[in-house]
Order: C-alpha cells, then structure tokens, then sequence
C-alpha cells in the first residue's frame, strides 16, 4: 500500500538555485535533517544518477540506494529511495514573487502485516516531520547566516 505525503515551503532564492542545492549531493546532509552520510556521484544529477547513503531513522541508521529519474534544472527533482521501504522523493520548484514555492512530495510503499496500520501511522508522522524540518534547513540557506 503506498501513501504520499506532501509538505512545501517559501524559499527567498531562484529556482534554478534552490535547484543547484537540491541536486548537490554532497550538500544534502547539510539541509536534510535525517541524512547522516553520503556517497555523492561524480558530475552533476541526471536521469539514471545513483548513489549510495546513510539516513537515521526513527533511531536507526540505514544503508540507503537511490537512484533520480527526473532531473529538470529549476524546475523539479526527483529519486526513487530504498531504504528498508521503497520510496519516491519528489522535489517541485516553482517560481514566487518572493522567490520559490519548494514542495516535497514523498510516496512510500509501506510493508504490509499484521502491524502495518500502526508501523503507516507512526512513519507518516515521523516523515512529515522530517520534511518540515528538511525544508526549513533548506530555506535558511538564503537567510543572512547563509546567503550565497
């Protein structure tokens, strides 16, 4: 069974930079709260890009593997993510007034089980958050302590 969960944020930056940020892998453990440790791919993020990395999660490091199939400079990213579970990460960039209107979309296919009604509920709570929190480090980037 898969759920989607979606969350989005105001960013006083460009399109096309929030997307650089987004798409430097190294840089992710800077902004993503849960993610621990990277393995970056050479070169820049492009369809069929895949790389390896260790996210904590509800109090447990994982080894993860993703793996972008959508890649359009300033306009949207996406990877698919597994991790225990199988994931699909979508970020969307669209153009503001102010700036940019980042919204992260996460579609997780959940185990089933016994348990899975519990295992769904207390994992979209657990991702919402991270999203929010991931989202508000991304967003400071372009405050005073980290204009670029």
């Amino acid at each position: 069974m898969a759920d989607r969960i979606e969350c989005s944020a105001a960013v006083a930056a460009t399109p096309d930079e929030v997307y650089a940020l987004i798409a430097d892998i190294a840089r992710r453990p800077e902004w993503l709260t849960e993610l621990r440790r990277v393995d970056p791919p050479a070169g820049p993020v492009e369809v069929g890009t895949r790389f390896t990395a260790e996210p904590e999660v509800m109090w447990h490091h994982l080894a993860g593997a993703s793996e972008v199939v959508r890649a359009e400079p300033g306009q949207a990213l996406a990877e698919e993510i597994h991790v225990g579970a199988r994931f699909l990460s979508e970020w969307e960039l669209v153009p503001s007034a102010d700036g940019t209107v980042v919204r992260h979309c996460m579609t997780i296919e959940f185990p089933g089980g016994p348990l899975s009604r519990l295992e769904r509920w207390v994992l979209r709570r657990r991702v919402a958050s991270l999203q929010k929190k991931s989202l508000e480090a991304l967003a400071s980037f372009w405050s005073a302590d980290h204009a670029t």
